[in-house]
């Protein structure tokens, strides 16, 4: 092909606009950069390749053991679900009967009904009058029960009494208090109605509390 071919003119306008247009130094930079390099997307200088870590002026490829990837920034490796990481290696995680792999699969969780103890499940023993929690790893007492060691014991609940809130006790009706293991009417004096609470008594308006009863008020 001569020189003045057009499309030899065609050819060399190209090389010269490319020539023109290539970042200064990008030559210099690919000969700075160490094998398995790139250079930075923003900035000067140069980073490693995914799957290589840098090390001085060098990137050494990242050694992934069996059972193992390299995590999203692929500078590091972390192990596949139902592994963990034992020194440089990744063994497999031993679950138990009555066990499963907890959510990232990182570790291991007992069913519900079983709690963890060292290296096994164990069943929760729940005794007459309890249940399991939410959690299922342990028992709680039903209502009108409560909690004595290792059992439930049947809340007795007097005459003129009620459970209280906790479902673990018993309170008085109103009118009444606790004493001697049940609940006692309370005595009103004449001039004297019940209080807020309902196990006491106070005075009527213009009356005053006067040893056990209730006196007009001091003019």
């Amino acid at each position: 092909m001569r020189a003045g071919h057009p499309r030899f003119v065609a050819l060399a306008v190209a090389m010269l606009v490319v020539a023109v247009t290539a970042p200064p130094g990008d030559a210099q930079d690919t000969s700075d950069r160490p094998p398995n390099a790139h250079k930075r997307r923003y900035g000067d200088g140069w980073e490693c390749n995914r799957g290589f870590r840098k090390a001085l002026e060098s990137c050494l490829k990242i050694e992934v053991p069996a059972n193992a990837f390299l995590d999203s920034t692929g500078t590091a490796w972390e192990c596949q679900r139902g592994y963990e990481q034992l020194d440089q290696s990744c063994e497999q995680i031993v679950v138990p009967a009555n066990g499963f792999l907890a959510a990232r699969g990182r570790g291991w969780k007992c069913q519900h009904g079983f709690r963890k103890r060292d290296d096994s499940c164990d069943p929760v023993a729940v005794p007459v009058g309890g249940r399991l929690t939410e959690a299922g790893d342990d028992w709680k007492c039903h209502r009108g029960y409560r909690r004595r060691d290792q059992s439930c014991q049947k809340v007795e609940v007097p005459a003129d009494a009620y459970l209280d809130w906790s479902g673990e006790d018993w309170n008085c009706e109103r009118g009444f208090k606790k004493g001697g293991g049940g609940c006692r009417s309370v005595e009103i004096p004449s001039d004297a109605h019940l209080d807020f609470s309902g196990d006491s008594w106070s005075c009527d308006p213009g009356f005053e509390r006067a040893s056990d009863g209730c006196a007009l008020e001091s003019p």
